[in-house]
């Protein structure tokens, strides 16, 4: 009989050792009496290192004070020491440290055995287990914090499974709508997933991107994209479908607006000459109008994306037209800015392009329009403008306005520039004596007698009359005057008008920029040739030299 009862021990022990599971057996102080080999296996520790001790002194309970939640061996111990059993989750210590969950038994041994057995505590392993839980909770909580509608149905079309942003976008709550066939959400077309959904679905295939219109609970119909996929068990059983709907409502509003706005845009286009471009995010599609492939020269061939506008972009306006982009695909929302493009001829044209970015409900730019205006005549008139403005209107120099600004860009870098004035003597009896227009002739010669006398970089402007103006960097009264010779070499020789040999006689002064000056305090006025010794250091000088 003893026997026996051995047998349904040992028998029961071993069975537990095959499937994994630790068998500890204790006396009533808790000491181990028996250890099979999967508790070997779970804890590091052989029969020899534990048998006779007591449980405790192992130190393989030891995670549950670290961790919370879980049973401590002295609450385990006086369960059972209270002819109760204890059964749950702790978690335990490998002889590693290694910390590990363990589903764990603990009971009280009733009857008589031929083991010294009073406590025999069962445990396994469930790490694998946790860690299964633990990505399923990560991916119901994904699922219930998703703003899209998440809907799973079985074969029949019964819906299985309502997530919270079905429950935000269709109105019914998540135990109103389970149980219910699919036709809840059915517009009054008919339409659950569209015909391609549901043949797609219905042979196990994974459809996306299709559009339907879906009934919320109030009683309004909705536009949804639809993404499909099959449901299988863990057989590899199609046993459903599991479908994603986005609520593209407003997109859909914001396209038919955009479908009407396009063909007015088109309309006065053909009347303005105005150019137009639409460019779709998710695609990167960029559609041309007519009028818009006109201005660039682009044919029915030719690609039509952003990479060919680029291509037929000035290079130097490449990267600003580069970052204007990437700043509207971040949200920038609109855009004004100019930029030249180049014909396939070789011909530059300026463009104004004005560009605004429609966006989907979450803000998200979905699109953008840009409408472009050829602005190359405008462009032409505002230089020739500007030109004239700093540009004598006779000689083509540099006028008073832009020699004063070189100069005063010399001064503020303390450049410490020489300023040459050339006058004509006695001009009023040249023009008295062969004309105004033979004069002007003179004039012009004269400058660019000056342009050919000066170094590289220096600037000749012309004041008016017969005054003109020499802007150097880098002299000092020596150089300077090594300038003025050449000056007065190249204008010794005659000058040729109309078959007459004109002489002219110039005076050329030299003034030194000082610390204190400006602008227009070195050029507000003249002084006479210097005729003394030279002045003391730190004083302006001005001399002129007669040629």
């Amino acid at each position: 009989m003893a026997g026996e009862h051995r047998d349904d021990l040992v028998m029961q022990s071993l069975l537990l050792d095959e499937i994994g599971q630790s068998v500890i057996g204790m006396d009533g102080d808790w000491r181990i009496t028996y250890w099979n080999r999967a508790s070997e296996r779970l804890y590091g520790l052989g029969p020899d290192k534990v048998l006779g001790l007591k449980i405790t002194d192992l130190g393989i309970i030891g995670g549950a004070e670290v961790r919370g939640g879980g049973a401590t061996d002295r609450e385990i111990a006086n369960r059972v020491a209270r002819g109760g059993d204890w059964a749950g989750e702790l978690w335990a210590r490998h002889s590693t440290g290694r910390e590990f969950p363990v589903h764990a038994t603990v009971s009280r041994i009733r009857g008589r055995h031929t083991v010294p057995v009073a406590v025999v505590a069962i445990s396994k392993d469930i790490t694998d287990r946790k860690h299964t839980e633990a990505i399923l909770r990560r991916l119901s909580a994904m699922v219930e914090s998703s703003g899209d509608a998440i809907i799973g149905a079985d074969l029949t079309g019964k819906i299985t499974s309502w997530n919270a942003g079905a429950a935000r976008m269709l109105g019914w709550s998540s135990w109103e709508a389970v149980g219910q066939s699919h036709g809840l959400v059915t517009a009054d077309d008919g339409a659950y997933f569209g015909t391609e959904v549901t043949s797609g679905s219905g042979s196990g295939a994974f459809v996306t991107g299709v559009e339907a219109r879906w009934r919320c609970k109030d009683g309004s119909v909705i536009d949804v994209e639809l993404t499909v996929s099959p449901v299988y068990d863990q057989d590899g059983i199609r046993v459903g479908a599991s479908a994603i709907a986005r609520d593209i409502t407003e997109i859909q509003r914001l396209k038919a607006a955009a479908d009407a706005e396009r063909e007015r845009l088109l309309a006065a286009q053909e009347m303005a000459h105005v150019g137009s471009v639409e460019h779709t995010v998710a695609t990167g599609e960029t559609w041309h109008s007519e009028e818009f492939d006109r201005i660039l020269g682009i044919s029915a061939g030719d690609r039509k994306d952003r990479e060919a506008i680029l291509a037929r972009t000035h290079p130097d306006d490449r990267d600003r037209v580069r970052e204007v982009w990437e700043s509207l695909d971040h949200g920038l929302g609109f855009a004004d800015f100019e930029y030249r493009i180049v014909r396939p001829s070789g011909e530059q044209r300026w463009l104004h392009s004005r560009i605004r970015s429609i966006n989907s409900a979450d803000g998200t730019p979905v699109r953008f329009l840009d409408t472009v205006l050829d602005i190359t005549d405008r462009k032409n008139a505002e230089q020739i403008l500007e030109w004239q403005a700093r540009h004598d209107a006779l000689t083509g120099l540099p006028n008073r306005y832009m020699v004063t600004e070189v100069l005063q860009n010399f001064l503020d870098r303390t450049a410490r520039p020489v300023v040459m004035f050339v006058d004509v003597d006695r001009f009023k009896l040249i023009n008295d004596g062969i004309g105004h227009g033979a004069g002007d002739m003179i004039l012009v010669q004269l400058g660019e007698r000056l342009k050919a006398a000066v170094r590289d970089g220096d600037t000749v402007g012309r004041f008016g009359g017969d005054e003109f103006v020499v802007i150097c960097e880098g002299l000092q009264m020596c150089g300077a005057q090594d300038l003025a010779e050449r000056i007065r070499d190249a204008t010794r020789r005659p000058f040729d008008v109309d078959g007459r040999q004109i002489y002219l006689n110039v005076s050329v002064g030299i003034a030194l920029a000082d610390v204190e000056d400006t602008a227009e305090s070195m050029l507000q006025g003249r002084t006479p040739p210097c005729t003394g010794p030279s002045p003391p250091a730190g004083i302006r000088q001005r001399s002129t030299m007669s040629a």
